[in-house]
């Protein structure tokens, strides 16, 4: 079971990968059948979103449900399923970077718990030499998951936001997910792509930084 929590448009470039996977028709092989594909609305919050997935998910005899972000475009390949199938883990995600909006600088989605709310990006020269590695946490953006993890290891709300005594958000409902599931397996060969709008103020700054020894004549 495929699914994409939204609450406006996909991106296109998702939506021609959702084209290029129904195209394959639902037999991916001798273990696997998708059973169905479709967008989930909702404006509620990511949190509920992704819970009422999970809901729906239940109520089927699937054995995978796949979550996928309406931002998040994954390549044209089936390696996370494949992980997913060769491996016996309960949880798997894809990679993808995200950005800090004033200062475009891009970072993976990949976490290592540092203890109570701390949370730090691990940079990929850190990640370990091998086709699928465990991490503490990963953005929800691509997320595969075993039946078995929702029915047996833990209970609703599988997804929620964690807030201080003062009601600040602190830890986001991703990083809550991974840490009840016992962590996640990364495939880092499954790199998607993440998009994201931004102000054209902020382009036109990064490009006149970039190239300000240009404008201002130098070489």
């Amino acid at each position: 079971m495929i699914r994409f929590p939204t609450n406006g448009n996909l991106d296109r470039s998702l939506s021609r990968w959702w084209a290029w996977l129904a195209s394959k028709g639902p037999k991916i092989d001798d273990r696997l059948e998708i059973h169905s594909i479709d967008y989930h609305y909702c404006t509620a919050g990511p949190q509920y979103a992704r819970n009422q997935i999970i809901d729906k998910f239940i109520q089927t005899d699937c054995t995978h449900l796949w979550m996928i972000d309406r931002d998040v475009s994954p390549p044209q390949h089936l390696g996370l399923l494949a992980a997913a199938l060769n491996q016996d883990g309960l949880l798997f995600s894809g990679v993808y970077d995200s950005y800090h909006t004033e200062k475009q600088v891009g970072f993976p989605q990949v976490y290592k718990h540092l203890g109570g709310t701390t949370w730090q990006t691990v940079p990929k020269i850190s990640w370990p030499k091998a086709p699928v590695f465990k991490a503490d946490g990963v953005g929800a953006g691509c997320l595969l998951l075993r039946r078995d993890l929702v029915t047996e290891k833990m209970t609703p709300p599988w997804f929620e936001f964690r807030h201080d005594e003062r009601g600040s958000l602190v830890v986001g409902e991703d990083l809550v997910f991974c840490e009840k599931a016992g962590g996640v397996y990364v495939v880092p060969s499954y790199q998607c792509a993440h998009y994201k709008e931004v102000s054209m103020e902020v382009l036109r700054e990064i490009t006149e930084s970039r190239f300000a020894d240009k404008l201002e004549g130098n070489p």
